[in-house]
C-alpha cells in the first residue's frame, strides 16, 4: 500500500498553503474528493468552520480504512455517483486525482450538483509542464502574498475544462516544484506575467511595477496548478 503521505511530504508546506490561498473559510460542510488515506482532509477541516462535517471519500476502502481522524466521516463511494445530496456542501477538494476518473467532466458535474449555490471547488494537479521561467531582481518580493495567474497560458487547458462544466469566477495559481523548503512566493514568482506583479524592495519601497530580469526559454519542470471555481448563485 502507498504511503501518500510520504508521497507528498517534500511538498506538503506549499501544497497546504496553496490550498488554504485558494479555499473560502467558514465551509459548514466540506468534501475531500478520492481522499487516499485521508491525511490532507485535516487540513481541509482548518479552513471549514468549528463543528463542521467534514468527509473524506475514496472508492479504496484500504487508503480511507488507514487512518482515522476525530471530526472527520469517512466513505468508501464512487466520485461519479457522489452519495451526496444536491446543494448539500460548501467546499470541495480534489487533489492529484481529477486526472484518475474515467469521466472527469462526470465528476465535475457531480460535484457542480452536490455544491451550494456559491460554494467552491478547489483542484489540485501536479505534473511536468512547459514554462517559461521569469527572473526578478535580486533582493525584491511581492507587494501582495497572494498568487496572480501565471503567464503563458499555464493550466488554460485545465481552466477551460472547469469554465465549460458551469462555474463562475474560475482562478488559477500556478507553483514550481523544487525545493522542497521554499517560500511559496518562490514558488510562484517565476511563473506569472510582468504585468500583474508588484514588488517591493529590501529597503522597503513599495508599488514597483515588476520587471523581470529575464524571460527564459521554454523548458520542462514541475509544476503545481491549484484551480478553484464557484458554483453559480442560480
Amino acid at each position: 500500500m502507498n504511503d501518500y503521505a510520504v508521497l507528498h511530504e517534500p511538498y506538503a508546506a506549499l501544497v497546504r498553503v496553496a490550498l488554504r490561498q485558494a479555499s473560502p473559510e467558514g465551509a459548514v460542510v466540506a468534501l475531500d474528493l478520492a481522499a487516499g488515506d485521508g491525511h490532507k482532509t485535516t487540513w481541509l477541516a482548518s479552513v471549514a468552520q468549528p463543528g463542521a462535517w467534514v468527509l473524506a471519500l475514496d472508492h479504496d476502502r484500504t487508503q480511507i480504512a488507514c487512518r482515522k481522524s476525530s471530526g472527520v466521516a469517512y466513505l468508501v463511494a464512487d466520485a461519479h455517483h457522489l452519495p451526496l445530496g444536491t446543494a448539500q456542501v460548501d467546499l470541495i477538494w480534489c487533489i492529484a486525482a481529477l486526472h484518475l476518473f474515467a469521466d472527469r467532466a462526470g465528476v465535475l458535474d457531480e460535484i457542480q450538483r452536490t455544491l451550494r449555490p456559491r460554494g467552491t471547488v478547489v483542484l489540485a494537479v501536479a505534473g511536468d509542464y512547459w514554462i517559461r521561467r521569469r527572473t526578478w531582481p535580486a533582493g525584491s518580493v511581492p507587494s501582495a502574498m497572494q498568487p496572480p495567474e501565471p503567464a503563458d497560458d499555464l493550466g488554460g487547458t485545465l481552466r477551460r475544462t472547469v469554465e465549460e462544466r458551469g462555474f463562475a469566477d474560475v482562478r488559477i495559481a500556478a507553483y514550481l516544484l523544487e525545493a522542497a523548503d521554499q517560500a511559496i512566493e518562490v514558488a510562484w514568482m517565476p511563473l506569472v506575467d510582468a504585468a500583474t506583479v508588484q514588488l517591493k524592495t529590501v529597503s522597503g519601497a513599495t508599488g514597483v511595477p515588476g520587471l523581470p530580469v529575464n524571460i527564459g526559454e521554454p523548458e520542462i519542470a514541475a509544476v503545481l496548478l491549484i484551480v478553484s471555481g464557484r458554483k453559480r448563485a442560480g
